[in-house]
């Protein structure tokens, strides 16, 4: 398992243009897997709407 966290604004200085890219990256990345963490993508939500409970998604 491995770790990538964005990166932070400098005290007084801006991002470069390439580390505001990454810091994207890894937020759209972030957001699939909390969305397929918490059931909210559409392939668990299409399994589990007939049925009214969450349930485990194979």
């Amino acid at each position: 398992m491995r770790i990538i966290q964005p990166k932070k604004k400098p005290k007084g200085k801006d991002l470069t243009f390439e580390e505001q890219e990454k810091n994207r990256l890894i937020s759209s990345i972030r957001v699939r897997v909390e969305h397929v963490m918490s059931g909210k993508d559409t392939a668990s939500s299409k399994i589990n709407c007939g049925t009214g409970k969450k349930g485990l998604v194979i």
